[in-house]
């Protein structure tokens, strides 16, 4: 192999006691990999910082064009490229192989690294973080349905399941909450029902209020905001409600 840059990350695991265990070569589109496997003893879990205790918790919708909108707002686009140039489309079968399974290796690496980033930006900033409790594997079931009852609209339904994984809302979720127990940081999934279709003002429920993707206007009180920012807040609502009727619920018991 040739060691293009020092291992330092791995050198300090294994100075501070870690043992290796195994290690995994693999390729990647273009690139090779060498994976280490080394166990280390886990750290006792950190406590929230006061900037993530006065920040308390936050919303978070994850999304297929926004993968992430909070309610402080602040919304992170998909930058993962599909497609590919069209150079790639005209190449020998080969030469068109070589380049997809170099690109896909780099979309790869962009999600991961965005995955990455915006995990750890949520549990470094917040003491409590709350999620839709979604299941993404009903959510990416085919339409196609079966000979006697074919489904519809299969092609557009294809497409947004390869959105939602290419997205990986599983791996987000994962995360987080791998990473908030490292941090001390609180995680609360809630149900998913209608929270881009509800006015995190008034509450009126109405799926007219979602004018476009990104638009949402109350059909009751007139409020208008980006509608993945208004899911965010009901989130955020629905988890305070959640942990308020878990606190009461251990008082209760207490005093009983």
């Amino acid at each position: 192999m040739r060691l293009h840059r020092p291992a330092r990350r791995l050198a300090r695991v294994v100075a501070a006691g870690g043992v290796v265990k195994m290690v995994t070569i693999a390729r990647d589109g273009h690139q090779w990999w060498a994976s280490f496997n080394v166990r280390i003893a886990v750290p006792a879990a950190a406590r929230p910082t006061r900037r993530q205790q006065d920040a308390g918790m936050v919303g978070v919708d994850l999304g297929v064009a926004v993968i992430a909108a909070t309610s402080e707002p602040v919304i992170t686009a998909n930058g993962n490229a599909r497609g590919l140039p069209a150079h790639c489309q005209s190449a020998g079968w080969r030469g068109a192989r070589d380049q997809v399974a170099r690109l896909s290796g780099l979309v790869a690496q962009r999600r991961a690294s965005s995955q990455h980033l915006l995990t750890k930006q949520l549990v470094t900033q917040f003491a409590h973080v709350a999620l839709e409790d979604l299941r993404v594997k009903n959510m990416t079931r085919s339409a196609r349905g079966t000979q006697d009852a074919p489904g519809r609209n299969v092609a557009a339904k294809a497409g947004l399941n390869r959105a939602i994984l290419d997205v990986g809302f599983g791996e987000i979720r994962r995360q987080i909450e791998y990473k908030a127990e490292r941090h001390g940081v609180q995680v609360t999934a809630v149900n998913p029902a209608y929270t881009s279709q509800t006015c995190h003002r008034c509450g009126h429920v109405d799926r007219k209020s979602r004018r476009t993707r990104s638009v949402f206007e109350c059909t009751r009180c007139g409020h208008a905001t980006h509608a993945d920012i208004g899911a965010a807040h009901n989130i955020k609502h629905r988890a305070l409600d959640t942990t308020t009727n878990q606190e009461r619920g251990l008082t209760g018991r207490a005093g009983a």
